[in-house]
Order: structure tokens, then C-alpha cells, then sequence
């Protein structure tokens, strides 16, 4: 991957880590919340 240098001082600018999409703690999320509000849907 291409990282931004430094015209200057031609060193490589570190970039901030970007956290990337975490599908199994969505789905965790998604189990806990259909597991605890079960009981009232469809009423």
C-alpha cells in the first residue's frame, strides 16, 4: 500500500490505523439484543 511521504524530509507520514468492520460482534450484538427483547415482540 502507498503511504504519504514527506516532501521535505522525505520520510513516510504515519496514518492513523482505521478498525475495520467486525461482522462477529455485530452478530453477537444482534443475538444478545433478539435474546433479551424476545419476550416483547409481537405483542
Amino acid at each position: 500500500m502507498n503511504e504519504p511521504i514527506s516532501i521535505k524530509t522525505k520520510k513516510v507520514i504515519p496514518q492513523p490505523t482505521k478498525q475495520g468492520f467486525n461482522k462477529s460482534m455485530v452478530h453477537e450484538t444482534l443475538q444478545k439484543n433478539i435474546i433479551s427483547h424476545w419476550d416483547t415482540w409481537g405483542k
